[in-house]
């Protein structure tokens, strides 16, 4: 079961988002567990304690914005996928930087939120075909069809794929 969170400072509008995206997600088949949070500093509380799958992020909140999030996800180097949500369709080019899966337009969310369906059911079916690991300070996926074995050595463990 996927962890989603959704994070919205207007109560109403998270709602109505997460109605959307559930929406969205059950017609995908994506078993999903939800996570409502409408003040971006319980968000940040959550991030260090919870496993989280997919985030939906609003960008303009009081406290922490949206990108003040993302960068802390990027610097930790958790492994979430991130959506930008926002009613400020110029800052799409300033979320780059954070490697975003996608950015949701509150304007135009039911187009957006067709086009992200298209994309994350492949993106989480790969997630689950590979094993993330850190070497140093540098992420490495490995495909788990491609490892032969893998075995322990003292606090290694060594991977030998094909």
């Amino acid at each position: 079961m996927y962890q989603v969170y959704i994070c919205d400072d207007e109560q109403e509008v998270l709602l109505q988002l997460s109605e959307k995206i559930k929406r969205a997600l059950e017609l995908l088949e994506i078993d999903a567990d939800y996570t409502l949070i409408h003040d971006a500093r319980v968000l940040m509380e959550q991030i260090d304690k919870n496993s989280i799958d997919i985030l939906f992020l609003d960008i303009d909140m009081p406290y922490h914005n949206g990108m003040d999030i993302a960068g802390y996800i990027k610097e930790q180097k958790l492994d979430i996928i991130l959506v930008f949500v926002t009613s400020h369709d110029a800052l799409v080019y300033r979320t780059f930087a954070y490697r975003p899966f996608a950015f949701l337009r509150k304007t135009c969310l039911d187009e957006d939120l067709a086009e992200f369906s298209q994309r994350i059911g492949k993106e989480l079916e790969q997630k689950k075909s590979e094993l993330i690991l850190t070497k140093g300070t540098e992420l490495c996926r490995i495909r788990i069809k491609d490892i032969v074995y893998m075995e322990s050595e003292g606090n290694y463990i060594n991977i030998v794929t094909t």
